[in-house]
């Protein structure tokens, strides 16, 4: 775990902005599926290699630190995480400039996600039945889940809407899950992710929800997906600024994921 919030570390300062927490969740999602590159005793490299079942893995949190890059150290551990995952479909977000790097190591570009950046207001939410995290069902939860992220990950939800300094709020209908959303505090601001819903408006109804949970003016940031329809309304709707996007890529077909109920993606580190 010293390892995870050091790779943590390193990526705030990259400027990819992770929760301060994240690193709970992230291990608990796959304890095999993080490594480091070791040089001379010290720590120089990281990677993710995250395994959801026999089909879906996902790279990422893929860095070496300032002074030791250019020397190969990085593609080593690049290797290492790939062969981890060599038989299954692979994912990753990867930063534009790399997309051709990525192309000839096998992946194929479906789409971008877009981060956002907001201050937040206070609202008034609509009529949807929104409740916290003690009041859902985590079978539940992860089922919902699964069916809009493609893969189950039930240990990562477990510690996910659970973790400090974070909140998590769900739309439920006659006990059924109809959408949920997490906020938590980041090295800066705060960043949501995932979002979610059946429809727009509860995917509204979520937003008003988590940003009426943090100080008025707070910064926050938000991954969208270009491919969902109603990202322009957000957008709009809550003045979002584009700050950066990534390369959605994967190695073989897009996995089964309803990007229509996708209105905000869980994290760039691990999909």
């Amino acid at each position: 775990m010293n390892d995870m919030k050091k790779m943590l570390e390193w990526a705030g300062s990259e400027g990819w902005n992770p929760g301060l927490n994240d690193d709970v969740p992230f291990f608990a999602c796959d304890p095999k599926g993080f490594f480091v590159g070791e040089l001379g005793g010290e720590t120089i490299s990281g990677i993710s290699a995250v395994s959801y079942g026999e089909a879906y893995g996902f790279i990422g949190f893929y860095i070496v630190v300032p002074g030791h890059r250019g020397k190969g150290f990085g593609y080593a551990t690049w290797k290492y995480g790939m062969e981890r995952l060599k038989t299954k479909n692979i994912g990753l977000d990867g930063v534009v400039a790399q997309q051709e790097n990525y192309r000839k190591s096998g992946f194929v570009f479906r789409h971008r996600n877009i981060r956002f950046r907001g201050l937040s207001e206070k609202s008034h939410t609509s009529a949807c039945n929104i409740v916290e995290t003690g009041c859902i069902n985590l079978d539940e939860l992860v089922k919902y889940d699964s069916a809009i992220f493609g893969a189950e990950r039930y240990g990562f939800l477990k510690e996910w809407v659970n973790m400090k300094d974070s909140k998590s709020f769900f739309c439920t209908e006659n006990g059924s899950v109809k959408g949920y959303i997490s906020i938590r505090r980041c090295f800066n601001g705060y960043k949501i992710g995932p979002l979610f819903a059946d429809s727009r408006e509860i995917a509204e109804s979520l937003m008003k929800t988590s940003l009426n949970c943090i100080p008025e003016n707070s910064e926050y940031f938000f991954d969208m997906p270009d491919i969902n329809t109603h990202k322009d309304f957000f957008v709009r709707k809550y003045s979002l600024t584009p700050v950066f996007e990534t390369a959605r890529m994967y190695t073989g077909d897009h996995p089964v994921m309803d990007v229509s109920r996708c209105f905000g993606v869980t994290t760039f580190e691990l999909g």
